[in-house]
């Protein structure tokens, strides 16, 4: 049994190595090695070949979910943040900050291009709404912002250009629904951007009849 037992560890490791970022999980390594050392046997070179496993994919895996969310419409970016911050949470405690190898994780390859990507993203994203202000573009700001102080990203600049999100006078928000974060336009009827008459895309598409809600004219 016991030599079935390591067998199997050396499968299922060598399966875990060879496998997907993504279609990775060390759930049969780990029953594997559970059952060996209740047999006795010293696995102490498996965890540690696991654990390496574990971190390269868990690096991967933030990679991949950084990459997703930078690239994530409006509508699926707020899913998509949280995501990215799951295979954050995940991945540091692989790296517990009170061993020595508590900065290895942020000195990885892969949290370093992710870092700077992200650097770029909100340094493009903040020129954009700082030169046409949007409610949705504000939001993902603010999401990606977070996602910034999480990667370790230069405090002070993280909060200059949370002070520049924050001093934008943002478009007025739809008369229809009143929502904060979607974008809002003036009716060509009757509409002005300093008046009250705006709709946003979401409330537009619902109207059963092709008229306008403010001054009832025909689009």
């Amino acid at each position: 049994r016991k030599r079935f037992v390591q067998a199997r560890i050396s499968a299922e490791l060598r399966h875990a190595s060879e496998a997907s970022a993504e279609g990775f999980t060390p759930r049969l390594a780990i029953e594997a090695i559970e059952e060996a050392e209740e047999l006795g046997l010293d696995l102490s070179q498996a965890r540690e070949e696991l654990l390496d496993v574990r971190k390269r994919f868990a690096q991967e895996r933030i990679s991949a979910e950084l990459r997703r969310t930078l690239e994530a419409p409006a509508e699926s970016f707020a899913p998509s943040l949280e995501h990215t911050i799951n295979a954050i949470d995940e991945a540091e405690e692989l790296w517990p900050r009170s061993t020595a190898e508590a900065d290895v994780l942020r000195a990885s390859p892969a949290w370093i291009e992710g870092a700077r990507s992200l650097a770029a993203e909100i340094a493009s994203g903040l020129a954009r709404h700082l030169g046409a202000p949007r409610r949705s573009e504000q939001g993902r700001l603010l999401g990606l912002l977070a996602l910034g102080a999480r990667l370790g990203l230069v405090a002070a600049e993280l909060a200059r250009a949370r002070r520049a999100v924050d001093e934008v006078s943002l478009p007025a928000e739809c008369a229809v629904c009143y929502s904060e974060e979607n974008d809002a336009y003036p009716r060509p009827c009757c509409g002005r951007q300093a008046g009250g008459n705006v709709m946003c895309d979401d409330c537009l598409a619902k109207l059963l009849h092709l008229r306008c809600p403010f001054c009832r004219a025909s689009f």
